[in-house]
């Protein structure tokens, strides 16, 4: 786990950490509407894994084609099944899935992620999203059927997640905000140690300037306090 924030916060650049959440001298940044600067949301996470594979099933809102430009453009709802072989026998196989649901499934082809080298494949589950069950992984003659848990149960949304990293962000905001919009664009990610698989989630909250300049922040999503952030 040690290692896993030191990763983080090489990425983050962090020279100072900010432990806890203090409210003395915040401004409120109400008064600049950052709906519109979400390029990255994810709004439910299930996830799941056995020896053999580690699973995940998230949805929520992107751009369908994501450039880090300052701007979010083209934002739609998505829904996508990743699955990451743990063995490198399994790393070559052709895959089919099936997701189960409550009330029904969907089925389809997995493809290889060119980045990250798990299989993917986008879902249409309308309004079951949020009520995913389990996901089976087919491939040869066999299956591997993985149950999967809600990791955002109990856990602040998105929304809310956004709303503290805001007011941590207040004065920066109202810097650069022209006529009321941030020209920043913002992704939120609910993130965990892929190593270890009992790790705790976080949401990471970033604003990405056209420069790739951006400010970061690390929530605990069980309560709403700051671990870190970059500015």
């Amino acid at each position: 786990m040690k290692k896993f924030f030191y990763c983080l916060f090489t990425v983050l650049m962090i020279t100072t950490c900010v432990l806890g959440l203090s409210a003395c001298n915040k401004k409120n940044s109400t008064d600049v509407d950052l709906s519109g600067n979400v390029s990255y949301a994810e709004t439910q996470k299930y996830a799941g894994l056995n020896d053999d594979f580690r699973v995940s099933v998230t949805a929520g809102k992107k751009e369908k084609l994501f450039i880090a430009d300052g701007v979010a453009t083209d934002v739609a709802e998505f829904t996508t099944l990743s699955v990451a072989p743990l063995k490198s026998n399994l790393l070559d196989k052709t895959y089919t899935y099936r997701v189960l649901y409550e009330g029904g499934e969907v089925e389809g082809a997995l493809t290889r992620d060119v980045v990250t080298h798990n299989f993917t494949a986008s879902l249409d589950l309308g309004e079951n999203a949020d009520k995913v069950t389990s996901v089976a992984v087919i491939y040869d003659d066999l299956t591997a059927e993985i149950p999967l848990t809600n990791a955002l149960e109990g856990k602040i949304t998105y929304e809310k997640a956004l709303e503290i990293a805001a007011a941590e962000f207040a004065d920066p905001i109202k810097e650069n905000a022209r006529d009321g919009v941030l020209n920043r664009e913002i992704c939120v990610k609910l993130i965990r140690d892929k190593r270890n698989p009992d790790s705790p989630y976080y949401w990471y909250v970033s604003f990405i300037a056209a420069d790739n300049n951006y400010w970061a922040i690390l929530i605990n999503p069980d309560d709403g306090a700051v671990l870190t952030k970059k500015q």
